[in-house]
């Protein structure tokens, strides 16, 4: 029995304009249905401190020792599975399996939270219209397995050192 991981590779897209980041993780849908996927974001700053973010960053993100103001993981979650504990007063319950990591990064530059939210939120696109699968064989498929035809869309608002200034990020 092998215990190899399988890698995947789909593509990331990211945009940005003066207030926000915009990130979209392609995903194969057959691997990873669009209910199971979660976003994770650390390090977000409240909305009323959105005009304050001051700082070099927290944590080293990296062996270059760069500063990191948090992070964004892309998950998934395979549904809940009914496990019995053994034991006499025959209890039953409800057992989360492990996440699968799709993606896992640091985040560069500080960002907020919008206004009345707790976290940052995300949306799932399907791109099967946009995407030209014509010239991709059937063999082709097969080797490859699956079509990233499916995006996590996360945007991260920017959190700026005071109000008027805008920050354009390197990525």
């Amino acid at each position: 029995e092998s215990n190899t991981e399988n890698l995947i590779n789909c593509p990331i897209y990211w945009t940005q304009d003066r207030h926000t980041v915009t990130l979209r993780i392609a995903f194969p849908p057959d691997v990873f249905p669009s209910r199971s996927i979660r976003v994770r974001v650390t390090g977000a700053l409240n909305y009323a401190d959105r005009f304050s973010a001051v700082g070099r960053g927290g944590t080293p993100s990296n062996s270059c020792g760069e500063q990191s103001h948090g992070t964004l993981e892309v998950f998934s979650v395979p549904e809940n599975t009914k496990i019995s504990i053994s034991n006499n007063s025959n209890v039953h319950k409800t057992q989360q399996p492990n996440e699968i990591l799709i993606l896992k990064g640091y985040i560069p530059r500080p960002i907020h939270l919008f206004q009345d939210e707790e976290e940052i939120g995300f949306d799932i696109e399907d791109n099967s219209l946009g995407m030209d699968i014509s010239n991709i064989s059937k063999e082709e498929r097969d080797v490859t397995h699956h079509l990233c035809s499916k995006f996590v869309v996360v945007t991260l608002p920017k959190a700026v050192p005071m109000e008027g200034m805008v920050l354009w990020w390197d990525c």
